[in-house]
């Protein structure tokens, strides 16, 4: 079985507009989680603009851990999708 990083070149070395279709290599249960995650994300988005527009005190909170952990508020809500 070969890993995703030969797919992928597999497929950019084939590429052809007409034919190559990125989301092929990808699981369906990876766009179902996908999908989730970004529905889920606006609304987290939403809620932070919001606390941050009222000067909740929850954001005081997360700057406090931001400090901490290197991570800002908005940050955190990548991280489950970005490179480790």
């Amino acid at each position: 079985m070969r890993n995703f990083s030969e797919e992928i070149q597999q497929t950019l070395d084939n590429w052809s507009a007409d034919t190559c279709k990125l989301s092929e290599l990808f699981p369906a249960s990876f766009w179902s989680s996908y999908w989730q995650y970004l529905e889920d994300y606006v609304d987290a988005r939403r809620t932070l603009d919001t606390l941050k527009a009222t000067d909740d005190p929850v954001i005081d909170f997360l700057r406090l851990r931001q400090a901490a952990a290197r991570h800002s508020p908005s940050s955190l809500l990548l991280l489950p999708v970005s490179p480790q």
